[in-house]
């Protein structure tokens, strides 16, 4: 499996804002996030891939919400969860989730520095076909979609529940782009194969990681690739986590992290569908996140010569953390060969 760390940003497009919105903002979700700890409602005892009885206690409690590390597979499962139905209900109350993928004046960035850099790993890493086709599940605006049909003879569709994204979507690129979950959407389309489907931030959302990627499988032409880019459970982020849980705004973040990938899981899960890997790109934001961190700890820092510093290194620092493979998220192609 060919190995890639690291991606370049701009510290310039990463602010830490002023302490008080930040303050809000870890407040305003702590609070959001300990009321709905009170209606989560699915009790787990077992992991989610490989059903092994999950260890007592936890390796991490944020914000009521247990997680543990599955001692058979790697993978970090959360012992209980909100039903879809409440689920659904904080996606709507948490205005800044649906902001992070139906603001119009982050769209253009996340075409140029998000979506384009997944779609050309992928085309780098595959064996291209005549006419490709492409399944982009959890789609949100399609942004991937977009720049999938930007490669010459490859057409996309994109699948998801949220109606706003979905509307911005079509309005904005004029793409394929079905409001539906992935089950829903290939049940009415039982004949459609794909030369690609990925997951983009999809599988630590959803409750049913197996029944989809079966799913996903089974609709893979000969030779196909299935692609997942997801927050990775093994990141310096979630070491952060860990050591100061009460501060977390994003990454294992519930109710809406169920679970998430290690290297080890994912492999796994591969394994189980007859998927083998063939190039795994490790990134993340983990030393920004350390910032943030140090922000919310102390007020002032944000306005010292250090925290000045430590910016305009921003790369260098995370470079140390890719390095080990430790970035918060990451890219792994497989090739379906079963």
């Amino acid at each position: 499996m060919k190995l890639k760390v690291g991606k370049k940003v701009d510290p310039k497009k990463f602010k830490l804002g002023q302490i008080e919105d930040t303050k809000k903002l870890h407040k305003r979700t702590a609070n959001l996030i300990k009321s709905y700890a009170l209606k989560a409602d699915v009790i787990l005892n077992s992991c989610y891939l490989c059903g092994e009885k999950l260890p007592d206690g936890s390796f991490v409690t944020i914000y009521n919400f247990d997680y543990s590390f599955c001692s058979s597979c790697g993978h970090l499962s959360g012992k209980k969860r909100l039903s879809d139905q409440n689920l659904q209900k904080y996606y709507q109350e948490n205005l800044d989730y649906s902001k992070t993928y139906t603001d119009a004046t982050q769209i253009q960035y996340r075409l140029k520095n998000i979506a384009q850099p997944k779609v050309k790993f992928v085309m780098e890493h595959i064996k291209q076909p005549k006419e490709g086709v492409w399944l982009d599940v959890g789609c949100a605006i399609g942004d991937v979609v977009k720049v999938v049909e930007e490669y010459e003879n490859w057409s996309a569709i994109g699948c998801d529940i949220s109606k706003p994204s979905i509307e911005m979507g079509r309005k904005l690129f004029n793409i394929d782009l079905r409001q539906e979950n992935i089950s829903d959407f290939l049940g009415k389309n039982p004949r459609l194969l794909f030369d690609v489907v990925s997951f983009f931030g999809y599988f630590a959302v959803t409750s049913s990681p197996l029944k989809d990627m079966e799913l996903a499988v089974k609709h893979l032409k000969k030779h196909g690739y299935i692609v997942v880019g997801d927050s990775n459970a093994d990141s310096f982020s979630t070491i952060i986590q860990k050591s100061y849980p009460e501060f977390s705004t994003r990454h294992i973040l519930p109710p809406n992290t169920t679970h998430q990938f290690t290297k080890k899981s994912i492999e796994y899960i591969f394994k189980k569908f007859g998927i083998t890997p063939i190039a795994y790109w490790n990134f993340g934001l983990d030393f920004f996140e350390l910032l943030k961190y140090l922000s919310l700890m102390n007020n002032s820092f944000q306005d010292t010569p250090l925290c000045n510093f430590l910016m305009e290194n921003l790369n260098e620092f995370q470079k140390v953390i890719d390095k080990k493979c430790m970035g918060d998220y990451f890219i792994v192609i497989g090739q379906k060969t079963k």
